[in-house]
């Protein structure tokens, strides 16, 4: 097993042939495309991956990878800390036609050279394991369980406009509308 940092380029029929193990870090100064989509990343990313052959002579890569980052809740626009951990299970194909062959329970990394960005990878897994709408998971202070701002001057103003759909209630139980 290779403790410390993550190389960025890697074998990964090699390593897979030779059952090399990593366990390390990621700095945030090499995951650009992470660091562009949450508020901030608040630490190193800490990886643990596994390269090896399966039971049907595949070339896998196993592992996880967690950082902590923040992210802006959309219910209350405030900062929201968030633990982003990917686990990951790749088969390796050298080309997109192997893609097909491969068994559902792997996602593709399509390696047609011998050398890969391996930080491209754990980089990719981390930006699908983050959340499609950021919510915190208590409820934020300034909305009620509905999701409905608790602030009062924003329910006086529902109160006070019509009903816009008035009109077409008089006309379904039959009485003719009146202008106003």
């Amino acid at each position: 097993m290779l403790k410390g940092q993550i190389p960025r380029q890697v074998d990964p029929r090699k390593l897979a042939l030779k059952d090399a193990e990593f366990d390390g870090e990621i700095t945030t100064s090499e995951l650009s495309r992470i660091t562009e989509s949450v508020l901030s990343v608040d630490s190193d990313v800490g990886v643990k991956v596994q390269f090896s052959r399966d039971e049907q002579g595949l070339l896998t890569v196993k592992g996880s990878a967690e950082a902590q980052v923040s992210l802006e809740c959309q219910r209350c626009l405030e900062c929201m800390p968030l633990t982003l951990a990917a686990n990951i299970n790749v088969a390796i194909a050298r080309k997109e036609d192997d893609c097909a062959r491969l068994p559902k329970y792997y996602d593709p990394w399509v390696v047609d050279t011998e050398s890969a960005d391996l930080i491209a990878l754990i980089e990719d897994e981390l930006l699908l394991a983050l959340p499609i709408v950021a919510l915190h998971e208590q409820q934020c202070a300034e909305f009620n369980e509905e999701g409905v701002s608790t602030a009062s001057d924003s329910s006086n103003e529902t109160e006070a406009r019509p009903n816009p759909f008035s009109v077409l209630e008089k006309l379904k139980s039959g009485n003719k509308p009146t202008d106003n």
